[in-house]
């Protein structure tokens, strides 16, 4: 019996041995993969950093820009109360103006000058003739 657990434990420890044993190849091919992934994982890293920076530059240069859109929003307002102004002053205009072209249409036209010309030339030549013969008489 005694003979029996001998050969029991020590086919137990044998089998313990061959799992140790692949477990330590187990273990190293975990590492080899683990010294893969740090490789990788270095890599990523330096192309983080280089993202990093980037943006960086980036968030500079829009913190300038923001600084600019700030001022060009003044200007624009500085210009819309100009424009309003003008506005103003060209509603004032337009005004004037429509009161000049109303005169300008009640002023007589090219034809009707021509006209009034030769109706008077017509009229005054007609009283002449007619002055003529009655003094002929």
């Amino acid at each position: 019996m005694l003979e029996q657990r001998v050969a029991r434990l020590e086919s137990d420890f044998s089998e313990i041995k061959s799992l140790l044993a692949q477990l330590g190849k187990d273990m190293a091919e975990v590492r080899v993969g683990v010294g893969k992934m740090e490789g990788k994982l270095d890599r990523f890293e330096d192309r983080f950093e280089v993202m990093d920076r980037r943006f960086e530059e980036v968030d500079r240069r829009f913190a300038g820009v923001d600084g600019k859109l700030e001022r060009v929003d003044g200007r624009v307002a500085l210009l819309q109360g100009g424009l309003d102004k003008l506005e103003g002053r060209l509603t004032g205009l337009e005004g004037y103006l429509k009161g000049i072209d109303a005169r300008i249409a009640t002023l007589p036209t090219v034809w009707t000058m021509l006209g009034i010309v030769f109706t008077t030339w017509a009229l005054g030549s007609g009283i002449l003739i007619f002055a003529m013969n009655v003094l002929k008489r």
